[in-house]
Order: C-alpha cells, then sequence, then structure tokens
C-alpha cells in the first residue's frame, strides 16, 4: 500500500469514527439539542439546505468529469497506433482532466494572490486534492464562525460578521504552517537525497534511473516529491522539466540550488556525483545552521503561544464560572464593539509576535 492510499484510509476511517461519534453524541444528547435549536431553526434549515445543495453540485461534478473523461480516454486510445504515442496521450490526457471547480476558480488562482494561496496548499498538503479546496475551506470557516458570533449575541450580528471576516486566518494560518513544515522536512532530506543520486551515478546509473532508485528508499516528503518526477519521466516528460515542476511545487533556495545544477550539468556537462556530494556538504551545513537557529527559538515560540492563548481560554473560564458577569458584552452594543476591537487586536498581536520570532537562514 503506497502512503497516498494509506493517507486516504486513514483519512476515511477517521470520518466514519467522526459520525459514529457525532451521531451518538446526538442521540444522547437529544433533549437538550432540542431545546437549543428550535429558536434557531432557520438557521439550521438554512445550513441544511446549503449543504444539500453543496454536495448535488459536487456530485453533477464528479459524474461529468468521469463521463467527458471516459471519452477523451477512447478518443485517444483509437488514435494511439504505437506505443510511444499512447505513452503522449496517456500523459496528455491525464492532464487534460475536466473539473468544473478548477474551471470557476481558475481566473482568481492566475492572480498573484490566488497563485500564493494555491503554491501554499499544494505544499501544506500530500494529497492531489485541487486549491479550490482552500476557498471552500476559508468560506466554511467564515459561514461556521459568523453564524457562532450570531447565536451568541443579541441584536445586530456586528460580533459575527467581523468573526466572519477574520475566519480566513484560522485556515491560511493552518495551512501555511502545514507547507513550511513540509517544505522543512523535504529540504532536511535533501543531503541524503544527493548522497544516494552520487553513489548511484556513481555505481553506473544514470540520473533518471537514479531519481526512481532513491525515491523508493526514501521517507516522506522525499519519496512523494522525487516518486512524482521519477513517474513524469516514466510518461516520457523530459527531467528538466519535472525537476522545474518539483521546485515550483516545493520553493526553496536549496531545492532550486539543486535543479539549477543539474540543468546546467546537463548544458555545460561536468562531473556531475562531484557536484551533487558538493551541493550535499553545503546543504548539510545550511540545515544544521537552521536547527540550531529553531533549537534557540523555541522558548520564545512556546511564549508566544502562552501568550497567544491567555485571553480566549481567561474568557472562557470567566463565561462557565460566571456567565452574568460577561453577559454585558453579548447583549449591548458597546459590549459588542469592544469583542470586535479585542477579537482584531488579538489577531494583530499574534501575527506580530510569531512574525519577529520568524529566522530565516
Amino acid at each position: 500500500m503506497t502512503q497516498t492510499s494509506r493517507v486516504r484510509l486513514t483519512i476515511y476511517l477517521l470520518g466514519i469514527f467522526s459520525l459514529m461519534v457525532l451521531a451518538l453524541a446526538g442521540y444522547l444528547l437529544r433533549d437538550p439539542l432540542g431545546e437549543w435549536l428550535a429558536p434557531h431553526l432557520p438557521l439550521v434549515a438554512g445550513v441544511v439546505a446549503a449543504a444539500a445543495v453543496a454536495s448535488g453540485v459536487f456530485a453533477l461534478q464528479e459524474f461529468i468529469a468521469g463521463w467527458l473523461d471516459g471519452r477523451n480516454w477512447e478518443r485517444r486510445a483509437r488514435r494511439a497506433v504505437e506505443g510511444r504515442a499512447l505513452t503522449r496521450s496517456v500523459s496528455k490526457g491525464a492532464r487534460r482532466r475536466f473539473d468544473l471547480f478548477d474551471w470557476l476558480t481558475g481566473p482568481f488562482f492566475r492572480t498573484r494572490l490566488g497563485r500564493w494561496l494555491a503554491d501554499a496548499w499544494r505544499g501544506g498538503f500530500p494529497l492531489p486534492s485541487p486549491p479550490y479546496w482552500y476557498l471552500a475551506l476559508m468560506a466554511l470557516t467564515s459561514a461556521a464562525l459568523f453564524a457562532f458570533g450570531a447565536v451568541i449575541t443579541t441584536g445586530p450580528p456586528i460580533f459575527g460578521f467581523i468573526l466572519g471576516l477574520l475566519a480566513p486566518a484560522l485556515p491560511i494560518t493552518l495551512v501555511h504552517n502545514r507547507a513550511v513544515d513540509w517544505r522543512r522536512r523535504l529540504n532536511d532530506q535533501l543531503p541524503d537525497i544527493l548522497d544516494a543520486l552520487s553513489n548511484s551515478i556513481k555505481a553506473g546509473y544514470s540520473l533518471e534511473q537514479a531519481i526512481e532508485f532513491a525515491s523508493r528508499e526514501l521517507a516522506e516528503p522525499g519519496h512523494g516529491a522525487f516518486g512524482r518526477v521519477a513517474r513524469q519521466i516514466e510518461l516520457d516528460h523530459p527531467l528538466t522539466g519535472a525537476l522545474q515542476e518539483l521546485a515550483q511545487e516545493y520553493p526553496g533556495e536549496d531545492l532550486r540550488l539543486i535543479v539549477d545544477g543539474i540543468i546546467l550539468q546537463k548544458e555545460v556537462g561536468g562531473n556531475l556525483s562531484a557536484m551533487l556530494q558538493e551541493m550535499a556538504e553545503l546543504i548539510r551545513s545550511r540545515v544544521k545552521l537552521a536547527n540550531d537557529m529553531r533549537a534557540l527559538s523555541s522558548q520564545g515560540r512556546l511564549s508566544g503561544w502562552v501568550i497567544a492563548a491567555l485571553v480566549p481560554v481567561s474568557a472562557a473560564i470567566l463565561m462557565i464560572l460566571n456567565p452574568r458577569y460577561a453577559d454585558v458584552l453579548f447583549i449591548t452594543l458597546p459590549g459588542q464593539l469592544a469583542l470586535v476591537a479585542a477579537a482584531i487586536t488579538f489577531f494583530a498581536g499574534t501575527f506580530a509576535i510569531f512574525k519577529i520570532l520568524q529566522v530565516e537562514v
């Protein structure tokens, strides 16, 4: 079973377990949930209707995509009369799968902000999920926090509106941190990857064979990253193009240096094995320096997390111990404005703390 299959199986099992837990909790808490939902039936009905419409649209999109893919493969199979032509047909057809949501969000993801979000999404999640799921996640978070703010306050939903505006910061931060961690782990593997490539070339392998051999021996994320390069080479993609796509998917100075060095060596010639070993030593020293800086700043990051959690945790404890003491913040307009100001300054301060602690090597 491949790494991607294991991740998908884990996600499916977690989803089934979560549904079972939610169903059991709903059954056990049916009486208090009924009392709470009674005054909010329009909101619940709207959420259920939106979920039903979204599910129907996704199902329709998958049906159309499967039908068009089937026709596309049949047409290309009839035209392919040689093995090499069939390989190019498979490679070309695999890149042209119709996706309605990808087509609708394509203009946005061609902008500078869209490219930044798409790069963060692809770098943060190893599964080949399209970047429009990022927009769906942000929209779902905004809707959930808006509904939460509207339910806990009375009068105009000012607090819920501001929470909805600030909500995309949560998935953006989550995905960005995952992308940074994924790229850091790949960067830590680069010296060992270069050593494996260099040793394989010394043993008589070509660079393409060395990449395929090394990808099978690596752990994630190196296994998935260089495994995709090996599969693209098998589908008759040029090596330089596959490496450039890898550098775009995992942006970083060290990986870009490796890709540029390999491309330059293929153009002008030279001792590729020696060049890879020198790069491995250089990147190994940079990785050691980055790990030392991360260790030195660990106390500051812990302090930042404590300070960031201090306000919401204190507010939650206060609302549990003495709910009436904090009611003025939710039932009056000045209280809601104070909550809005607190939320804005909280997010701004948290962002400033972690930006100060970020050290680039």
